[in-house]
C-alpha cells in the first residue's frame, strides 16, 4: 500500500507542483501526511493501518519529487548539491528516531507525536516564497526578485527585513542585489518563458535528441540502481547481523545497527557532494558496493556448500553489509535524486522529475513483488553476484553517460549534453601555417595558394 501511495503520490506532485508551484504544493501534501498520522494513531483495525500507510506513500511520493525540485531552484549553484543531500540524513533520521522510540513508546503514541511535524512545515513554508525560477515562467520578475533576495541575501540585508509573501508589502525597487545575485538574476530572466502545460511537457521529451539525452540517461541510471539490490539487503542485513552476530543480538537491535549505519553513510554523502565531483562519488560509492556484493556472494556459496576456507569467518558476512549499507548511502542510492535537479531544464523539471520518480517507484513495487519469488528459484549467491554484476554496468555507465554538474549552471550541464557521444572529427584539409615574416611574401603566396586548392 506504501508503494502503490508514493506512485500515485508522485503524479499528484507532478500535476501540483507544474500547476500552483513547488512550495505550494508541499503545502497541500502536508494534508494527507497529517492525516495518515491520525488514522494510524486512531487504529483499530486492518483496513485503517492500510490506509494510512497509502496515505503515507502518497504525501512520501510527492515530497520526494517537489522538495528536491524547490531546494535545487532556490540554492545557489555552488551550495546545491550538498542542500539537495541533506534530504538523505534527515530521511535516515526519521527512520531512526522510529526505531528508538519504537521500544519507548507504543506505536500509536508515536504516530501521533509524529503528526505535528507535516503541519510544522506547513506553517513554515508560508513565511517563504517560491522558488525564483517558479516566478520567473509565470512572468512576475518582481516577486522573482524578491524571493531570490530573501533565499541569497542583500548588502546592507541587516536592516532590511524580508519576511516572505504573506506579510511582505515592499516593492522589488526597494531592495540591491550585489553583482553575483544580480548575474544569477539576470540568468533566470534569460530563461524566462511561459509555463508549460503538463501535456506540453511531455511531449517536449521526445523533440529533440538535446532533450531526450537526460531523460533517458537519468531514467537508466534509476534503473540500474534499483537493481542494485538496497532493497534486497535492507533485509537481508537484519538476516545476517542475527546469524552471524553476537547470541544477544535481536531483531529490534540488529534494524537499530543498519538504521545508525545508513545515517552514518548519508552524513558522509553530504560531505563528500559537498568538497568532491559527482562522478568521483558515484564511481566510489559503486566500486565499495561491487566488492561487497561479490564477497557477499562467495560468503553465501561457501556456507550453502560447505567450503572450509570462508565457513568459519563470520566477520566476512558482517563486513560486506555494513560497507554494502555505508558505501550505498553514500552516493549509489542517493545521487540520481540530486540529478533530477540538475539534468532537466527549469520549464520541464517538474514534470519530467515527476515521470522518472513515477517510473522508480512502478520499478521498486515491481521488484519487491518479485523478490519472494525469484528467492525460491535462484539461490542468495546467485542473487548477490547478479547485483555485483548490475553495480558493474553501473560503474561503466557513469563513466560513458552521466555528465559532471558540481558548481555547473543549466547552460553548461545543456551542453555537455549536446556534446554527449559525438566524435570530434579531424579535417581532411592541410592546416594553415604560421605567418611568416615579412621577407617572405613569395613563400607566403605559393603556400596559400596551395592550400586553398
Amino acid at each position: 500500500m506504501y508503494g502503490i501511495g508514493a506512485v500515485l503520490g508522485t503524479l499528484v506532485g507532478t500535476v501540483l507542483g507544474q500547476g500552483v508551484g513547488r512550495r505550494a504544493a508541499l503545502m497541500m501534501l502536508s494534508l494527507p501526511d497529517i492525516l495518515a498520522w491520525v488514522i494510524a494513531a486512531l487504529a483499530n483495525n486492518i483496513l485503517m493501518i492500510k490506509t494510512s500507510r497509502f496515505l503515507a506513500g502518497l504525501a512520501a511520493g510527492g515530497y520526494s519529487l517537489c522538495i528536491q525540485i524547490y531546494v535545487g531552484e532556490i540554492a545557489s549553484v555552488h551550495n546545491r548539491g550538498w542542500l539537495l543531500a541533506l534530504t538523505s540524513p534527515i530521511t535516515a533520521l526519521g527512520i531512526l528516531s522510529m526505531y528508538v522510540t519504537s521500544n519507548v513508546l507504543p506505536w500509536h503514541c508515536a504516530a501521533a507525536a509524529s503528526a505535528p511535524v507535516p503541519a510544522l512545515m506547513m506553517v513554515s513554508l508560508l513565511f517563504y516564497w517560491d522558488s525564483p525560477y517558479w516566478y520567473s515562467h509565470n512572468n512576475n520578475p518582481e516577486a522573482a526578485r524578491e524571493a531570490l533576495i530573501q533565499f541569497r541575501g542583500s548588502p546592507g540585508s541587516s536592516s532590511v527585513s524580508i519576511s516572505g509573501p504573506v506579510s511582505s508589502s515592499s516593492s522589488s525597487s526597494d531592495f540591491v542585489l550585489d553583482s553575483e545575485t544580480e548575474a544569477e538574476f539576470g540568468i533566470i530572466m534569460r530563461q524566462l518563458g511561459g509555463r508549460l502545460s503538463f501535456k506540453r511537457a511531455l511531449a517536449a521529451i521526445t523533440e529533440t535528441k538535446r532533450a531526450f539525452k537526460p531523460f533517458l540517461i537519468l531514467n537508466s541510471l534509476f534503473l540500474l540502481v534499483m537493481m542494485c539490490g538496497k532493497f534486497a539487503i535492507d533485509y537481508y542485513a537484519v538476516q545476517v547481523f542475527l546469524h552471524f552476530g553476537s547470541s544477544s543480538m535481536t531483531e529490534y537491535l540488529a534494524g537499530m545497527i543498519a538504521a545508525v549505519l545508513t545515517f552514518i553513510g548519508t552524513l558522509f554523502l553530504v560531505i563528500l557532494v559537498r568538497f568532491t565531483q559527482r562522478k568521483t562519488v558515484l564511481l566510489i560509492s559503486a566500486s565499495v558496493v561491487l566488492l561487497s556484493m561479490t564477497f557477499l556472494g562467495l560468503c553465501s556459496y561457501s556456507h550453502t556448500n560447505g567450503i572450509w576456507l570462508l565457513k568459519d569467518c563470520d566477520w566476512l558476512p558482517i563486513t560486506c553489509v555494513v560497507s554494502y549499507i555505508m558505501a550505498s548511502n553514500m552516493g549509489l542510492t542517493a545521487l540520481p535524486y540530486i540529478f533530477i535537479s540538475e539534468f532537466y531544464s527549469p520549464q520541464t523539471r517538474c514534470v519530467w522529475g515527476g515521470l522518472t520518480l513515477t517510473l522508480h517507484h512502478l520499478e521498486l513495487v515491481l521488484a519487491e513483488a518479485l523478490m519472494p519469488s525469484l528467492e525460491t528459484i535462484i539461490s542468495h549467491a546467485t542473487l548477490f553476484w547478479f547485483f555485483a554484476i548490475v553495480v558493474l554496468c553501473v560503474i561503466f555507465f557513469t563513466c560513458y553517460y552521466v555528465p559532471e554538474t558540481k558548481n555547473r549552471d543549466l547552460a553548461s550541464i545543456e551542453f555537455k549534453f549536446s556534446k554527449l557521444g559525438k566524435v570530434s572529427r579531424a579535417s581532411p584539409w592541410i592546416t594553415p601555417c604560421p605567418s611568416p615574416s615579412a621577407s617572405s611574401v613569395r613563400k607566403l603566396h605559393f603556400k596559400s595558394h596551395l592550400f586553398t586548392q
